[in-house]
């Protein structure tokens, strides 16, 4: 439980760090059409993160009060690479949906890249935390 809200809390962080660049850049109406803006979020997200983990030890959630949780330099490194993955992995089923919805621009794959963000996102960014606590339980030795 412990690690379950510093998880969502650096979702949080990372997300308001994506947004203030946003608000400082307008970097996403400069790079990108409608389709392919939430990957680059998603994307921006994932290298503020891998930043904070090359120059902060512990990483992104260690610096959410981990010097309370004593795990290890490897236990952290495990579970930051699992923040990172996720939000890559969204960066890449953004793009994906995202270019089938621009290249096909019918209705049903409209209909796809809208059920998509409405649905797929938030489900992924609700439960990756939960599962990714469990597989880090599962393989550290307590």
């Amino acid at each position: 439980m412990a690690l379950l809200w510093r998880y969502y809390l650096v979702l949080i962080s990372v997300f308001a760090s994506v947004a203030f660049i946003e608000s400082q850049t307008a970097l996403l109406s400069k790079l990108a059409t409608s389709y392919f803006q939430p990957s680059i979020f998603w994307s921006q997200a994932a290298l503020i993160a891998l930043l904070i983990k090359v120059f902060v030890q512990r990483g992104t959630l260690g610096i959410c009060f981990g010097s309370r949780l004593m795990l290890t330099i490897k236990e952290w490194h495990w579970l930051n690479i699992s923040l990172i993955a996720l939000f890559i992995l969204l960066a890449l089923l953004a793009a994906l949906f995202g270019f089938t919805a621009q290249v096909h621009s019918n209705n049903l794959t409209k209909q796809i890249w809208a059920n998509y963000k409405l649905f797929v996102q938030p489900i992924l960014l609700l439960f990756w935390p939960i599962f990714a606590i469990v597989m880090f339980n599962k393989r550290s030795p307590q």
